[in-house]
């Protein structure tokens, strides 16, 4: 077992972790805000694809039907 840290130490342990979790706090704002971002232009770009699909069904309904799965689909 670890030694009884006296009031002293447990404060000085206290303060050390207070200030790491400060300084990590500190870094989530960037890294979510940046995480987002990123998200969101995936998303943006998938969804992109699915703003011309009406036209594309549009322009192949008089067409046979499909002989290879749409790559929407596969």
């Amino acid at each position: 077992m670890l030694p009884e840290a006296s009031a002293e130490e447990r404060v000085e342990n206290e303060e050390t972790l207070l200030q790491s979790l400060a300084s990590m706090t500190a870094a989530t704002a960037p890294m979510t805000s940046h995480i987002v971002s990123i998200v969101t232009k995936r998303c943006c770009d998938e969804l992109a694809r699915v703003k011309s699909l009406s036209s594309t069904l549009r322009a192949m309904s008089n067409k046979s039907m499909p002989k290879n799965p749409s790559h929407w689909v596969s």
